[in-house]
């Protein structure tokens, strides 16, 4: 982009309704100062929301204890959402949006991490240090033993999430995406993304349990933040070289919750510690709820870590972990389509054309791959409370994207940092989850508003579907010995899918919406795919040039083969080309 100076006018700022424009749209390039203090803001929104992920991580490899380890996942998951953050940004779908950790992918860890030859066993523990499990002795010989156990989980999620990743690109660098959506609508996806919060209930109660009373003001303070004074200005002084030093306000509380739940809650628990309140014997259930209890792992981390691949060891492959993370690959694409139309929205822009979605979706699969093969254990996405920000401050910069990408990368791999985040006390990072969770749950949910919920048909698919994604998960844990077919790749294959809850009820609900006869307004289908289309009133700011992938964009148009890539920019033209030929020959079968 070129680096100049946006284009103000006497217009600019006002719609026609007489609402505020984007103050810096996404071809505008801010001010060196002005680009950091926005590029930090959606930073440190992306890191706060990422953080749960690697948590849940951490405790489903059997790492939960090992400081080092949980630090260097916190720090590969922030270096991976940069770079997957800076390849949307520049290449990808070409709107501004923050690439996260995704919660779609834990539903399948869970069912592969959780079966019982992978179990942890960790609370057989005992006191005098031997375990079943782990064969812990006094003299501390199973040292090596526990980091080969935790290894080996982590090199089956980096092996399944890679090759399931490749998927996404294959929907992406073909243009399939588009076939698969006609098929999904609201009933499949509302039970789907909901279960994905659900199926991870418990771990939030593992690490609520620590101590009640200090997640629930770590939950109380983001609720509080984020719902109750979501509307609350804070006015500050800002200074701008056309303005000069001016007064302004902002919505700090409804940006930056979660900053505000570590910082309260931790504050809390310093005096809880510092004044004996909370006990310092590391065998007691409260102990991780002190401040100090990970104190050791920022002392002990390296100043600099640079994630890559294979640092963990070679990436095994297994058939159900594969056919898991597939479902979870599908649920995240479905959920980052509407987040390239909603930020198009927001930002003002045209709605995306299909070269744009399909580049998003094979860069997504990328970004994913990249993400497993540096150890983080999970995918990425797309953020779709970063775009809300976009509405609130106003600010849709590509550049101040890209800089946040950057950013990101710097932090990841300052080894400390990622020990930092890694010792904020488990109530308090079990009301992260927590919050994170739920709000995922209603998003899935929110897909409920297309359907017609008078109709007994839909009533009966919604039910059907998220019962059975809370029952069959359950019954099989209860018998995990119930599937027995004798070649142990095929009970695994089942074990994996009868024991995640999005699988199964993203399943039925495809299943059933598609066979119960029904209308399109019934199922919401119509509703749900105008909704999609991003028609709006509001005048644009940029155009579908935008879209392209900048550089070399012009020299593609000059070769034919390129139109025939649905990824790239000629494609698009090529088909609207091929509409265009096919109206005029109706026009002129017409007039004859």
């Amino acid at each position: 982009m070129p680096a100049t100076k946006p284009e103000v006018s006497e217009e600019y700022g006002k719609t026609e309704g007489n609402e505020e424009r984007l103050l810096y749209p996404i071809r505008s390039v801010p001010s060196i100062p002005t680009t950091l203090i926005f590029a930090l803001q959606q930073s440190v929104m992306c890191i706060t929301c990422s953080v749960s992920v690697p948590l849940i991580v951490v405790k489903l490899i059997c790492a939960v204890d090992n400081q080092e380890v949980r630090a260097e996942l916190f720090s590969a998951t922030i270096f991976a959402c940069g770079v997957v953050t800076l390849l949307q940004c520049s290449v990808g779908v070409r709107l501004p949006i923050i690439q996260g950790s995704s919660f779609s992918f834990i539903a399948p860890l869970i069912a592969m991490l959780t079966i019982e030859r992978a179990k942890c066993d960790a609370e057989n523990i005992l006191k005098d240090g031997s375990s079943a499990y782990f064969n812990i002795t006094p003299n501390g010989t199973d040292a090596m033993d526990r980091e080969a156990i935790w290894q080996e989980k982590l090199n089956e999620v980096q092996g399944s999430l890679m090759v399931a990743s490749l998927v996404q690109v294959i929907l992406g660098g073909t243009g399939a995406i588009g076939v698969l959506m006609n098929y999904i609508g609201p009933l499949t996806i509302a039970p789907t993304v909901a279960m994905i919060g659900l199926s991870v209930f418990d771990v939030c109660a593992d690490y609520g349990s620590v101590h009640w009373g200090i997640w629930t003001l770590s939950l109380a303070v983001g609720f509080i933040c984020a719902v109750y004074m979501r509307n609350v200005k804070v006015p500050f002084l800002w200074w701008n070289r056309e303005s000069g030093c001016h007064k302004t306000s902002c919505q700090i509380f409804v940006l930056i919750p979660a900053i505000f739940m570590i910082v309260i809650a931790w504050i809390v628990s310093l005096i809880l510690t510092l004044t004996g309140a909370l006990p310092d014997d590391p065998g007691h259930p409260q102990y991780k709820a002190r401040t100090d209890a990970y104190e050791g792992g920022i002392h002990t981390a390296k100043w600099f870590f640079v994630p890559y691949p294979g640092k963990y060891g070679l990436p095994t492959v297994t058939v159900g972990g594969v056919i898991g993370m597939i479902a979870a690959t599908i649920a995240s694409t479905i959920e980052s389509i509407g987040d390239y139309h909603a930020c198009a929205s927001v930002c003002e822009m045209p709605t995306p054309p299909s070269h744009a979605v399909n580049r998003g979706i094979l860069m997504e699969g990328i970004g994913s791959i990249i993400a497993a093969s540096v150890g983080t254990g999970h995918g990425t996405t797309s953020y779709s409370q970063c775009i809300g920000v976009i509405g609130i401050t106003k600010v849709g910069s590509l550049r101040v994207f890209q800089t946040a990408g950057i950013l990101m990368i710097v932090l990841g791999v300052i080894g400390k940092f990622g020990a930092t985040l890694a010792a904020i006390p488990d109530p308090i990072q079990g009301a992260i989850i927590t919050l994170g969770t739920a709000m995922v749950i209603s998003v899935g949910l929110s897909n409920l508003e297309f359907i017609d919920m008078r109709s007994s048909r839909n009533m009966a698919i919604l039910g059907t579907s998220l019962m059975c994604g809370l029952l069959v998960p359950y019954w099989m844990k209860k018998n995990p010995t119930a599937v027995r077919t004798g070649v142990n790749e095929i009970d695994q294959l089942f074990t994996v899918f009868l024991t995640t809850p999005m699988f199964i009820s993203g399943l039925l609900g495809f299943f059933l919406d598609n066979t119960v006869p029904g209308t399109v307004e019934e199922r919401g289908i119509k509703r749900w795919k105008e909704s999609l289309s991003g028609k709006s009133t509001a005048i644009l700011q940029g155009s579908m040039k935008d879209y392209d992938i900048p550089f070399v964009s012009d020299w593609m148009r000059k070769i034919k083969c390129f139109k025939l890539v649905p990824c790239l920019p000629p494609y698009q033209e090529r088909t609207l080309q091929a509409c265009g030929k096919v109206l005029r020959r109706n026009k002129n079968k017409r007039n004859k």
